[in-house]
């Protein structure tokens, strides 16, 4: 019984540890005959660590002017900014640069093709003062460079103190180099106007109109190289080692030392520094070494540790590329003396030693133990996850223990029940959800990431007239399906078909999909959604269609209309001033819903009868009542009943366009569409028209009790005036037809003879 009570960790804590001290004392004794391994095993891991921590920092702020400058093309390309109005950018810069300032970057500088130079950020003049503030040069300035401290100084024409005459950007390296390049470049390193003391690290980015091949500006990002000195400065090498970055071309960059990156040559002009001429002897011996091994140079020997005597002793280094899309092209240096690790080792040799002669004798006997009382329980364990692992849900494993393994093995029990009434669930849920998607009404097709087939419901083989290929990719799709342009002749573009675009992670919709199949052409509205795992990566696409030809028909009989009656109403109404028709249009709009109120409904009524009557044309009314409309407002509050009739309102007002038609709202929900020169047939597709623009509004109604949208109850009448009839027996025949749509069910149409045969 005390094996079963024992802790588990207790069990497993001192064999191991006796374990790893016996194999410590053999890696020591290795270690000592195998010194200079060891060494060069440390001296990489380390070099490696601080090469390591050096490309990541720099390479972590030369990714902010990229960021910066390539904001600055979107603004172009949005038309936020110009490039002639330079003025407009300054408060975008000086807000940009103030919140990049402790980022290494000195100023975010713009020009034009007509050098127009506008900057903001900090300089430092001659005497060693740093100014910070905002930079202007072109014609206003006279090409001057003038410095000012903020936007307001600028305006009021106070400069500061730094200046520079003959300023014209267009002439500098930063403008130069990107335009030549005609994309976003790093800069060589040059000597700032402000003062030749300072080196200068640009990213341009050229600026591109909107249909311009060529560019007309650049943006530059200035980048401080002391600040690199300064990181470098701060790192532990080892006890005495040194980095230092340097160009290809054998220039100094940067270095973990404290000299300057710049001499002055015997005409006491600044020149930048190269390596093999440091004040640094360590720094000059390594470089004059890789001069002479040109292969450190062309990145074929680049990553290799390597060790060298330099000044009588012993180093390793790492030459590391630190590159990029965008030009730069540097080298990290990262040198350590051998004599740094060395008596560490040879302590560490000694204490594992020591230490090993005492673990040696306990450890077999121990380790054997160990792994019998561990091993056992989970070869249980082992073949019972093989059994589950084929589908024998039934396993169980019995260890009739107190310790962990025993807590493992009731667990492992619970779990395996689990995934069994997991796995019945999934089974069952995939069920469900193949039922789900056989009965919906409209297509449904899961493609696979190539854009083959993995699923149809019922539905969707329908509508394609059961000509279904599996194997059939994106690229063929169109042409296999035969599937156009609406009303041409040219294939449905693979890049614009809706199960491309959701596979390239957009959501998708298109309306002009034509299906042709023998002398069968179906216009389809198709809508693509990419289909993605936990991770966020795209591994379906489900596509969404249904049939809208008898819609597209529909819309084209209302733009027919449209256009027939278009002309009539221009004729009728040109000769109305507009004073005139503005007090009449306030006269005759209901105030709620900003369509015509029941008086002047009342007013075209009679008019439109004595009209139709004169030349016998029909004359067509629909009545509309909005479904359970004192439910909506007893769920949602008036003020929600008051947006749901604006709602309406829109609607009705965007589907009956023709200038001869007419919306009014008739009193409380109910609203009353005119429609002379129409027919029987025509309200009969409008009615259905507005019943499903109505659907396409999905205005929430959870109380009503035919949907759970808001919906319309329409009733409809028709009539040839004469001078028997009146127009008010017109409106009873249409509140007759609404009485009946609605006794019908609601959310329909029905339609009155009128007058009664």
């Amino acid at each position: 019984m005390f094996w079963r009570k024992l802790n588990l960790q207790a069990v497993f804590i001192l064999p191991f540890v006796l374990e790893i001290t016996v194999t410590v004392g053999v890696v020591g004794y290795l270690s000592y005959r195998n010194g200079e391994k060891a060494v060069e095993t440390l001296a990489n891991a380390l070099i490696n660590e601080v090469g390591d921590r050096i490309e990541e920092h720099i390479n972590y702020f030369l990714e902010i002017p990229v960021n910066i400058t390539q904001n600055g093309q979107d603004l172009i390309e949005t038309q936020v900014f110009n490039l002639q109005d330079m003025d407009a950018w300054l408060p975008y810069l000086i807000i940009r640069y103030q919140h990049y300032r402790n980022s290494y970057i000195d100023a975010i500088m713009i020009t034009n093709a007509n050098n127009e130079f506008r900057a903001a950020g900090q300089a430092k003049n001659k005497a060693g003062n740093t100014l910070t503030g905002i930079a202007v040069a072109g014609e206003k300035t006279e090409f001057q460079w003038k410095t000012y401290a903020d936007f307001q100084t600028y305006q009021n024409s106070q400069p500061l103190g730094l200046s520079l005459d003959s300023f014209y950007a267009t002439q500098r390296p930063w403008y130069q180099e990107a335009v030549d390049a005609k994309r976003a470049t790093w800069i060589s390193i040059f000597s700032r106007l402000s003062n030749e003391k300072i080196l200068a690290l640009n990213f341009s980015q050229p600026l591109f109109l909107p249909k311009e091949d060529d560019p007309q500006g650049v943006m530059s990002i200035q980048i401080n190289l002391i600040k690199i000195n300064q990181f470098l400065q701060s790192l532990k090498i080892g006890e005495n080692g040194q980095a230092f970055v340097i160009e290809k071309t054998g220039y100094l960059v940067a270095t973990s030392t404290q000299e300057s990156l710049i001499s002055q040559n015997i005409d006491d002009q600044v020149e930048r520094l190269k390596a093999t001429q440091s004040q640094d002897k360590l720094t000059q011996k390594v470089t004059q070494y890789l001069t002479k091994k040109m292969d450190y140079f062309t990145n074929k020997d680049n990553n290799k540790l390597v060790q060298k005597t330099f000044l009588n002793k012993p180093y390793f280094f790492k030459i590391i590329d630190l590159k990029n899309e965008y030009g730069l092209d540097w080298l990290i240096v990262v040198v350590v003396p051998e004599e740094d690790f060395m008596q560490v080792i040879h302590k560490n040799t000694r204490n594992t030693m020591i230490l090993s002669i005492f673990a040696l004798s306990f450890a077999v006997l121990i380790g054997i133990l160990t792994a019998r009382w561990v091993t056992v329980p989970i070869s249980k364990f082992n073949q019972a996850a093989k059994k589950i692992s084929q589908g024998h849900w039934e396993q169980k494993v019995d260890i009739q223990r107190e310790d962990e393994l025993g807590q493992l093995a009731t667990s492992f029990n619970r779990m395996a029940e689990q995934l069994q009434r997991l796995f019945q669930d999934l089974s069952e849920s995939q069920y469900t959800l193949n039922q789900y998607l056989e009965s919906l009404p409209v297509g449904v097709v899961v493609h696979n990431p190539n854009g083959s087939i993995a699923y149809l419901n019922p539905k969707a083989k329908k509508l394609l007239n059961h000509h279904v290929i599996r194997g059939v990719d994106n690229e063929h799709l169109a042409a296999i399906y035969q599937i156009y342009k609406s009303g041409t002749e040219m294939l449905y573009p693979i890049e614009e078909l809706p199960s491309f675009q959701a596979l390239q992670g957009r959501k998708f919709s298109a309306d002009d999909l034509e299906f042709r199949y023998g002398d069968h052409n179906t216009l389809f509205e198709v809508t693509g959604t990419p289909i993605r795992d936990s991770q966020g990566n795209i591994i379906r696409a489900i596509i969404v269609f249904q049939d809208i030809t008898n819609r597209k028909q529909a819309e084209q009989v209302l733009k027919n209309y449209n256009k027939q009656l278009e002309q009539q109403v221009k004729a009728r109404t040109a000769a109305l001033e507009q004073a005139n028709q503005t007090l009449q249009e306030l006269a005759t709009i209901d105030a709620l819903t900003q369509v015509k109120n029941r008086r002047y409904f009342q007013e075209m009524l009679i008019q439109e009868w004595q009209r139709c009557l004169r030349e016998q044309t029909p004359l067509s009314l629909i009545l509309c009542d909005v479904d359970y409309f004192k439910l909506y407002n007893d769920t949602y509050g008036h003020l929600a009943g008051d947006a749901c009739l604006k709602a309406v309102a829109t609607a009705l007002r965007q589907t009956v366009q023709r200038p001869g038609d007419l919306v009014a709202r008739y009193g409380g929900e109910e609203f009353v569409i005119l429609l002379p020169n129409t027919p029987p047939e025509g309200i009969s597709l409008l009615a259905e028209v507005i019943r499903q623009q109505l659907h396409q509004e999905a205005i929430p109604h959870r109380e009503s009790k035919i949907s759970a949208w808001v919906t319309l109850s329409l009733g409809g009448a028709s009539v040839i005036p004469t001078s028997t009839l009146s127009s008010y027996g017109l409106v009873n025949a249409a509140d007759q037809a609404l009485y009946m749509a609605k006794e019908q069910g609601r959310d329909r149409f029905i339609f009155s003879p009128w007058p009664h045969q």
